[in-house]
Formats: structure tokens, sequence, C-alpha cells
């Protein structure tokens, strides 16, 4: 004689332990999320993707290897020779954008504010400058979404010419506690 599991116990076998193998994604998630203390580079990079913009540039602590950041860091605005010494907290982002990040960083505590030496020199090559990348407020001027100011009144006027004509130029940029460009070529 024969001995078969009618259907329905089959079925309910079959769900039993096929939930039972599942665990909860968000005590996955905490486990994976991540402190890390960052050494801050004093000039960001120009980054290329979608839009051009700069992005914060780090190497862990521990490590010798540069890192460019693309995407923010929730709590922590960087300003041109900032070189600050920061702890974060890295953290999955469950269901990320397709073309965004999977990560999210947040800023737990700033150790050491330190700067880049006054007079240091920033050359950027190929920067876009148009009407998004280059804008007055006021009296205030953005590249790229830094703050900046002009060696001379005039050269930012020029510059807001030709970001008009959407145009690519090569900077130089001096720190002096705040972000001056002082030459386009």
């Amino acid at each position: 004689m024969k001995w078969t599991l009618p259907f329905t116990t089959l079925f309910l076998l079959i769900i039993f332990f096929s939930l039972t193998g599942c665990s909860d994604s968000d005590s996955n998630d905490e486990q994976k999320v991540q402190r890390e203390i960052w050494n801050i580079v004093g000039n960001p990079a120009l980054c290329q993707g979608v839009i051009t913009r700069f992005c914060l540039r780090y190497i862990v602590e521990g490590s010798d290897e540069e890192t460019v950041l693309y995407d923010p860091v929730e709590g922590y605005n960087h300003t041109w020779g900032a070189s600050d010494r920061i702890e974060i907290e890295k953290s999955p982002i469950s269901n990320p954008p397709a073309d965004g990040s999977s990560m999210k960083y947040t800023l737990l505590n700033i150790i050491d504010n330190s700067a880049d030496p006054l007079g240091s020199i920033y050359t950027y090559n190929d920067v876009p400058f148009n009407q998004a990348s280059f804008i007055q407020d006021g009296d205030i001027f953005f590249l790229l979404g830094y703050e900046v100011n002009c060696s001379a009144a005039m050269l930012c006027n020029e510059l807001l010419d030709l970001a008009e004509n959407d145009v690519i130029l090569n900077l130089e940029i001096k720190y002096n506690n705040e972000g001056e460009i002082v030459r386009w070529f």
C-alpha cells in the first residue's frame, strides 16, 4: 500500500519551510551600518556625471587611498580649504534609486578642524561655465555649488558673461579662508 500526503498538507508544509528561511531585512541593514573616520581633502574634485559638480575628497583613516564621494554627507558642509577629520556613519539605503547611491552618509562628529595653508592654489581643467554652473545670488557667486569670490570684481563679471555662452574653462582658485578665482585660461 502506497502512502500519500493530501495536497493541502503538502502545500502548507512547503509554505512553512519557505517562511522559516526568511529573515527580517531591517536587522540585516542594521548590521551593515558602519562608522568610519575620514580625513577630508581641502579642495573638492571636479566630477563628471549627468551634471558636472564638485565632489568631496577623503581618505579613510588607516588607508592611503583617496576616495571621491559623489553623494552628500548629511550634516556636513565642506568649504574651500577645510581639511577636517570627521566621523561618519555609512548605512545602506533600502530600495535605492537606479541611478543613485545605495549608501547614506551622516556626519556624527567633527573631530578636528584644520585648513590648507593660506595661498594654496587649486587648479581645475575643463570646468563647464554656463548659467547653471556659475551663478550670482546678490553679492555672492557660486561655482558648481561652492561659494567663490573673484580676485577682482571685473573678473566675476567677465565670467558671468562667459557663462551665458556655455564655455569650458580652466581655473585657478586660491584659498584665503575662502575660494577666490584668481585666473581663468
